[in-house]
C-alpha cells in the first residue's frame, strides 16, 4: 500500500514491519512473503471472521493486499518495543503474568467464534504481533493467519525462516500436529517469561532455537522463578497437550491465583512506563530508512505484479543511493504507470497498479473484439467470394450448356437442310428420270408408228 499523509511508526521485524498511526496498524510483508498462496487462501475463506472476530483483544483486520494485512488498533506498543525498552532487563514477572493472563483469556473467548470458521487458533504468537494499549489492554494481530514463514519454506528451502518463526511455537505445531487453544498458551507462556525476565527460553543459534522449540525443552530451560508460578508454567509448557491445562481459561484463573505474590511492579505502571517512553528502543527506522524501506516497499508491489514496469530497474538501483534520486526514480515509475489512468497524484499504488490491469484488460478486450471482426469480416468476404465464384462457374457451366445446345440445335438444322436438299435432289433425279423414260416411251411410239405407216 502507498504511503497516505498519515503519522506512521515503522517498527522493523523479521519477517514483516509494522506501520502504525492514526487508528490502523499495518504488517507490510518483506518481499519474500508476499504473495504466500496459503495466506490469500486463508484471507479469502476466513475474510468473514478476520474482519470481526467478535472478540475484545483480538485486532479486527480492515484490508489487505498481496503485501499488507492492515488492522484497526488502538495506540499500541508492540511487546518486541516493550521488551527492548527494558535493555534487555525485562518489565518484572508480576506485569508479564498479568499480560500473560489478559492475552490467554482473549484466546479463551476467540475459541468458540473462531472454530465456527475452522480456526483452531491463533497460531502465530509473537512479538510482533502480540501488542498492548496505553490501557494497559492486550491486542492481538494475525490472528487465524497461516505461519508463512514456514509455508514459504516448505516451497523453498532456501528461504530459512526467521529464528522467531521457532522461537515462540509449540512443538506440535513445528511438527505438523493437531493444535488447540493450549498451543497458544504455550507460546505466549514462552513469550511471556522472556517479557518479564529478559531472558529468552529458547536460545542460542538459529538452528539450537529450532531443535529446542522442535523438541519442546520449555519445561526444562525455564529460569529460576517462584514455586507457585514455575508450577503453573509448567504445566502450560507440558509437551504433551493432553497434559496441559483443559483450556485458556483455566490457565488463566489457575495463573490468576499466584500473580499476587510475584515479584514487580504492576501492569499499569509498567504500562505507564512504557508508554511515557520516547518509541524507539533500537527498533523504529531511522526517517531516511524509513522513507528509503517505503520506496523499497513500493518497488517489492510493483516488482511483484509487473516485473517488467518501465523503470523499475533503475528504480532498485537508485534505492540505497541518494534519497532524492531514489526518490525521483520511484515516482517515475508510479508516474509512467499512473499515466495510463485517470487516477491522480493521491491514488494508492495498488490502486494505481488494479487500474492499470483493468486499461490492459480493457485493451485487450477490445484487441480481442477486433480480432473478432476482422476474422469475422475475412470470413464473410471468403464466402462472398466462394459464392461469386460459384455463381460465375454456374453461369458459366450455363453458358457452356447453353453454347452446347445452340451448337447441336446449329448442327441439327444443317442435317435437316442437308436431307432436305437430299430429298430434293433425288426427287428432282427421279422426274427427270421420268421424264426421260416418258420421252424415250414418247419417241419409241412415234418411231413404231412411223413404222406402221411405212409398212
Amino acid at each position: 500500500m502507498a504511503e497516505t499523509g498519515r503519522t506512521m511508526h515503522r517498527i522493523l521485524g523479521p519477517s514483516f514491519d509494522i506501520l502504525h498511526g492514526a487508528g490502523t496498524t499495518e504488517l507490510r510483508w518483506h518481499a519474500r512473503y508476499q504473495s504466500t498462496g496459503s495466506l490469500l487462501a486463508a484471507l479469502d475463506k476466513r475474510h468473514a471472521y478476520l474482519v470481526d472476530p467478535e472478540t475484545d483483544g483480538i485486532a479486527p483486520l480492515l484490508e489487505h493486499t498481496a503485501s499488507a494485512l492492515v488492522y484497526r488498533t488502538p495506540e499500541i506498543r508492540t511487546l518486541s518495543e516493550w521488551m527492548a525498552s527494558t535493555g534487555g532487563d525485562g518489565v518484572g514477572l508480576k506485569a508479564a503474568m498479568q499480560w500473560l493472563a489478559l492475552c490467554a483469556r482473549s484466546i479463551a473467548t476467540a475459541v468458540e467464534p473462531a472454530w465456527a470458521h475452522g480456526i483452531r487458533g491463533h497460531g502465530n504468537i509473537g512479538p510482533w504481533r502480540c501488542t498492548i494499549d496505553e490501557q494497559g489492554l492486550v491486542v492481538l494481530l494475525g490472528y487465524g493467519l497461516p505461519a508463512v514463514e514456514h509455508d514459504v519454506y516448505d516451497a523453498d528451502e532456501t528461504a530459512v525462516p526467521p529464528t522467531d518463526a521457532y522461537r515462540y511455537r509449540s512443538p506440535e505445531q513445528l511438527n505438523g500436529e493437531d493444535m488447540d487453544e493450549s498451543s497458544d498458551v504455550y507460546a505466549l507462556v514462552l513469550l511471556a517469561v522472556e517479557l518479564g525476565t529478559g531472558l529468552s527460553v529458547y536460545d542460542g543459534t538459529a538452528g539450537e532455537v529450532a531443535d529446542q522449540a522442535f523438541d519442546g525443552q520449555g519445561p526444562e530451560r525455564l529460569p529460576e522463578l517462584p514455586m507457585e508460578l514455575d508450577a503453573v508454567l509448567l504445566r502450560a509448557l507440558d509437551v504433551s497437550p493432553g497434559k496441559r491445562h483443559d483450556t485458556a481459561l483455566d490457565f488463566a484463573q489457575e495463573l490468576e491465583g499466584v500473580i499476587a505474590g510475584l515479584p514487580g511492579v504492576d501492569l499499569d505502571e509498567a504500562v505507564f512506563t512504557l508508554f511515557s517512553k520516547d518509541r524507539n528502543g533500537g527498533l523504529l527506522a531511522d526517517p531516511d530508512d524509513e522513507e528509503r524501506a517505503q520506496l523499497a516497499a513500493i518497488v517489492d508491489v510493483i516488482a511483484g505484479r509487473r516485473p517488467n514496469a518501465p523503470g523499475l530497474q533503475a528504480a532498485r538501483e537508485a534505492l540505497p543511493l541518494d534519497l532524492n534520486a531514489a526518490n525521483t526514480a520511484v515516482w517515475d515509475v508510479i508516474d509512467s504507470l499512473r499515466a495510463r489512468t485517470d487516477l491522480d497524484e493521491d491514488a494508492d499504488i495498488d490502486d494505481i497498479l488494479d487500474a492499470v490491469d483493468g486499461v490492459e484488460q480493457a485493451e485487450r478486450l477490445a484487441d480481442e473484439a477486433r480480432q473478432e471482426e476482422q476474422a469475422r469480416l475475412a470470413e464473410e468476404a471468403r464466402l462472398a467470394d466462394e459464392a461469386r465464384l460459384a455463381e460465375e462457374a454456374r453461369l458459366a457451366e450455363e453458358a457452356r450448356l447453353a453454347d452446347e445446345a445452340r451448337l447441336a440445335e446449329e448442327a441439327r438444322l444443317a442435317e435437316e437442310a442437308r436431307l432436305a436438299e437430299e430429298a430434293r435432289l433425288a426427287e428432282e433425279a427421279r422426274l427427270a428420270e421420268e421424264a426421260r423414260l416418258a420421252e424415250e416411251a414418247r419417241l419409241a411410239e412415234e418411231a413404231r408408228l412411223a413404222e406402221e405407216a411405212r409398212l
